[in-house]
């Protein structure tokens, strides 16, 4: 899949992005707000894992933004508040994913991304 992963911190980005790659997927990945909007409109992206953090932007405004931008593509935030994954209904978000999560909870949200893509 190509995937767009969004996070301010620079260490999460990289871990995030190199278990990633090792399953194939192609990463793109960006700091901010601003960079996943102008990613977003160079896609195609067939996932947007974000993992948002203040003062940049709540997850609903950028979910909904990137929504609108590529109304096809899976999108995953992690939170640090989540108990566990949840497929949220009428929502921009496919699926919240917790922070720090399980391998299978990654295979999970995966395989849900893939059967869209």
């Amino acid at each position: 899949m190509i995937i767009l992963v969004v996070d301010p911190d620079p260490r999460f980005r990289t871990l995030v992005s190199r278990r990633l790659e090792i399953d194939g997927h192609q990463i793109t990945d960006v700091s901010d707000r601003k960079s996943a909007l102008r990613a977003l409109k160079n896609g195609p992206w067939q996932m947007l894992w974000l993992h948002p953090s203040p003062p940049d932007v709540s997850w609903e405004e950028l979910a909904h933004e990137a929504r609108e931008q590529s109304p096809d593509c899976f999108i995953t935030v992690v939170s640090d508040f989540a108990k566990g994954p949840h497929w949220p209904d009428g929502s921009s978000v496919d699926v919240v994913l917790p922070q720090p999560w399980k391998e299978t909870e990654l295979r999970d949200v995966l395989a849900g991304a893939a059967a869209r893509a």
